[in-house]
């Protein structure tokens, strides 16, 4: 009968485990994505308002409140990246604890810049 119980309980936690899992890689997921749209398309943008809006405001066409507006913008857009950085960091933790990995996720591999020597 204990054995029965301990196998259902070892079942219950492994189920208990995984959902736990599902959850932090879909966070991490969706944080990546964000933080992926904000570097590749929303500042960018959000900077390129910005320097328009003080060309313009240099050469009177807009008024500087126009400026500051686009420069909040920016600022803003900074502080919903960093956001969602720290948010994907905080997801990766949970999935290091689950899975009892020292370094998740691992480290991008990136290619040497030193030329190749030739043998």
């Amino acid at each position: 009968a204990q054995v029965g119980e301990a196998v259902q309980e070892v079942g219950r936690v492994k189920n208990e485990l995984t959902d736990r899992l599902a959850g932090a890689f879909r966070d991490y997921a969706a944080a990546r994505r964000r933080a992926d749209r904000y570097r590749t398309a929303i500042l960018p943008r959000a900077q390129e308002a910005y320097e328009l809006s003080r060309k313009a405001y240099a050469g009177g066409v807009f008024e500087y409140l126009r400026v500051l507006e686009a420069q909040r913008a920016v600022a803003q857009a900074n502080l919903e990246y960093v956001r969602a950085l720290g948010e994907a960091w905080k997801a990766a933790a949970a999935i290091s604890g689950l899975t009892l990995e020292d370094h998740w996720p691992p480290a991008p591999h990136v290619p040497s810049a030193e030329p190749r020597k030739e043998p």
